[in-house]
C-alpha cells in the first residue's frame, strides 16, 4: 500500500511537470518564439506556485530526488561536445569566454536573487564560542 502511494505521488509530480512543459512549448510557439518552451513552462510553474503561496508537499521528495541526479542531464551534452573535438579545437577561445561570462552572470544573478529573497529575514544566531 505504501509503495502504491509513493508511485501515485511520483506520477502526479511527473504529470504536472510535463503539463507545464507542454504548456510552455505551446505558449513559446505561439507568443514568444525566441524564448525556449521549457523556460516558459518553468516560469509558468513558478507563477502557479506563487499563486498557491508555496510548493505542494507532494513535490518535496520527487524534486529532491530529481535535483540529486541533475548532473546526469548534463552528461549527453558533454559527450556530444567531446565527440566533435576537432570543431572544439577551432573555437576553444570563444567557447571558454562564453563559459566564463555565463558562469559569472549566473553567479551574479544568483547572489542578487538570494539577497532579495533573504531580505527582511532574521539571521540565525551562531553558536557561541566558549
Amino acid at each position: 500500500m505504501r509503495f502504491g502511494l509513493r508511485v501515485s505521488f511520483l506520477l502526479g509530480f511527473v504529470v504536472v511537470i510535463l503539463a507545464f512543459l507542454a504548456l510552455g512549448e505551446v505558449v513559446a510557439a505561439t507568443l514568444l518564439p525566441i524564448i525556449p518552451g521549457p523556460l516558459v513552462g518553468m516560469v509558468l510553474l513558478l507563477a502557479a506556485f506563487a499563486l498557491r503561496r508555496g510548493v505542494p508537499t507532494s513535490f518535496e521528495a520527487p524534486s529532491a530526488a530529481l535535483i540529486a541526479h541533475l548532473t546526469l542531464f548534463i552528461l549527453p551534452a558533454s559527450l556530444g561536445i567531446l565527440s566533435d573535438w576537432r570543431r572544439l579545437e577551432e573555437i576553444w577561445l570563444a567557447m571558454g569566454a562564453v563559459v566564463l561570462a555565463g558562469s559569472l552572470a549566473t553567479a551574479l544573478v544568483t547572489a542578487v536573487a538570494a539577497g532579495l529573497l533573504l531580505r527582511g529575514r532574521p539571521s540565525r544566531p551562531r553558536g557561541r564560542a566558549d
